[in-house]
């Protein structure tokens, strides 16, 4: 049995039926209806109702992936679709972030305990010669030291940036039911995608900063006024005041409005402002509904990691937990020594690296992927597809 719209063999157990019509699954039979009915939103000659055509080719969906295509998905498609997902890149991501993490997590641990040895040296020092002056070579050993930390810190960012990157591009493809080797996604990380998403990251920061500093130092500057005589001090403070918090609420508008910009990149390998342009069209007049399910998504996952890591963080921190609860158990009488306190964390230092690691892999196998599923889901709201639906190729398992 063949499906009446794209005339591909249906397999077994997969058969949507319509009056009597068969399709490969419910978007086939939608299309089939709307264009039989002279109501089909896309035609062989049409760019669609987005103003943003990704390709020559139309979409691949998932058939693992069940939506309505006429309102997208429920909160509770958009779960499921998101754990099926989870479940079907499973092996591919954990592999990536493995590769990716694991080594500069490593390196990252042993800067973490080189830099709490460095404070714990500098407190040392300064209780050992107050009011003397500080050798030079030592004042330049540390600074040394904490640029080194400087570095790995960036180094560790650099490789999570491409871990992030290829666990997106292994959700999109999955979604539009392409398989990809595990080389095929390290060739997309090294790739101007990487470049792509790293200057956006980059815009985004400065121009979220940019807006909020822009805000604090209006404020300053309404004390010119002040000086002219034109407002008083109380109404300069209010009116700063109300600056600044429309200064915050932008950034946050602008935030989600562009919370799309980096699976926008991975997916579609559009230009940066294209991906901006492209998250706000997506989210336009769904803004509450995203903020909405990314802070539940984001509660969630933070709370299942959070079952995993802390009786983890508990038994690694044990020792410095110990000393904690000697110094409550004395009634305060022994008081914490900052050196010591230092020295502690300068042992555990290795320990925080792995636990940062852990507690990024966990929430990387899980939050990207739901990303991934709300983009899809505002696709399919706005028929941000591209031309013509007639244009599936004869193996599309849409």
């Amino acid at each position: 049995m063949k499906c009446e719209y794209c005339n591909q063999e249906i397999p077994s157990g997969s058969e949507v039926g319509s009056n009597g019509h068969y399709f490969c699954n419910q978007l086939h039979r939608y299309y089939w209806e709307q264009r039989s009915i002279g109501n089909i939103k896309y035609d062989l000659n049409s760019q669609g109702s987005s103003p943003y055509n990704e390709s020559s080719k139309s979409p691949e969906l998932n058939s693992s992936l069940g939506f309505n295509p006429d309102n997208g998905m429920t909160l509770g498609d958009i779960f499921s679709n998101s754990i099926n997902l989870i479940k079907e890149t499973f092996t591919r991501n954990i592999i990536i972030l493995v590769l990716f993490l694991v080594p500069s997590g490593i390196l990252l641990a042993f800067g973490l305990k080189y830099f709490f040895t460095i404070m714990t040296s500098s407190a040392s020092i300064t209780q050992d010669i107050e009011g003397q002056q500080i050798d030079p070579s030592q004042l330049l050993g540390k600074m040394i030291g904490m640029v080194i930390f400087v570095l790995i810190i960036l180094i560790f960012a650099l490789a999570y940036l491409g871990a992030e990157i290829g666990v997106l591009n292994n959700g999109c493809k999955q979604i539009e039911g392409k398989k990809i080797s595990i080389n095929d996604t390290i060739s997309k990380i090294f790739s101007i995608t990487y470049i792509k998403v790293a200057a956006e990251l980059i815009l985004l920061v400065l121009a979220l900063m940019g807006i909020i500093i822009a805000g604090i130092l209006s404020m300053y500057l309404l004390k010119l006024f002040v000086l002219l005589n034109v407002f008083n001090d109380v109404t300069v403070n209010i009116l700063g005041v109300i600056l600044i918090i429309a200064a915050f609420l932008y950034a946050f508008n602008l935030l989600f409005k562009w919370y799309f910009a980096e699976v926008i990149l991975v997916h579609t390998g559009c230009g940066i402002i294209e991906s901006f342009k492209r998250s706000s069209y997506l989210v336009k007049n769904n803004w509450w509904r995203t903020f909405g399910i990314v802070i539940l998504i984001s509660l969630v996952v933070g709370f299942a990691v959070s079952l995993i890591l802390s009786p983890l963080s508990f038994v690694f921190m044990w020792d410095y937990y110990r000393h904690l609860f000697k110094i409550m158990a004395s009634g305060g009488e022994n008081q914490i020594n900052p050196v010591e306190s230092l020295e502690m964390f300068s042992k555990l230092g290795t320990t925080f690296g792995l636990i940062i690691v852990i507690n990024l892999i966990l929430r990387s196998l899980a939050f990207p992927l739901f990303q991934i599923v709300m983009y899809f889901d505002l696709k399919i709201r706005k028929n941000d597809f591209d031309d013509a639906v007639g244009k599936l190729e004869a193996n599309s398992n849409l």
